[in-house]
């Protein structure tokens, strides 16, 4: 049986459950191999391995999310509260995975603002200069313009 989803045709929606469930089973798989011996106990620590890699790809797939409902909106906050919190308790590890922490709390942030934005009808723009958020830094608007561009090229070609 193959319980695992394709996480790539995922919405953020979908990917919330499957974080959710992600988590619930990597819990229970951690209590039982603390008592775990042998190669059971060997076979749950791959277990978890895989689960964690899981997880963490839900999150980076996330980050590059637009969220459509408040549940997703949502969503988006607590993987930013968590991406926030990596930063603020210092490098464990190299500067390069802080760097992408940064990145993924910047993009998770951005998809925020768009869905506010729609949500409200509002761009930020009119309501406060862009001065504290600049548009140009936006990674989803810099990917829609990418393919706007490639599009516009292709139909006068």
């Amino acid at each position: 049986m193959n319980a695992s989803r394709d996480l790539a045709r995922c919405t953020l929606d979908d990917l919330a459950e499957e974080a959710e469930r992600t988590i619930t089973v990597l819990h229970q798989i951690d209590e039982r191999q603390a008592e775990a011996r042998g190669k059971a106990g060997d076979w749950l620590g791959v277990q978890l391995d895989a689960l964690r890699e899981r997880r963490d790809l839900i999150e980076a797939i996330a980050a590059r999310c637009i969220p459509d409902t408040p549940a997703a909106a949502l969503f988006q906050l607590v993987l930013l509260f968590s991406d926030v919190s990596d930063i603020a308790e210092g490098p464990p590890s190299p500067a390069q995975e802080t760097r992408e922490c940064v990145r993924r709390a910047s993009a998770r942030l951005y998809s925020l603002r768009r869905y506010l934005e729609q949500m409200s009808g509002r761009p930020v723009g009119d309501l406060l200069s862009d001065f504290y958020m600049l548009t140009e830094h936006d990674p989803h608007r810099a990917v829609d313009e990418a393919f706007a561009a490639e599009l516009a090229q292709g139909a006068a070609a």
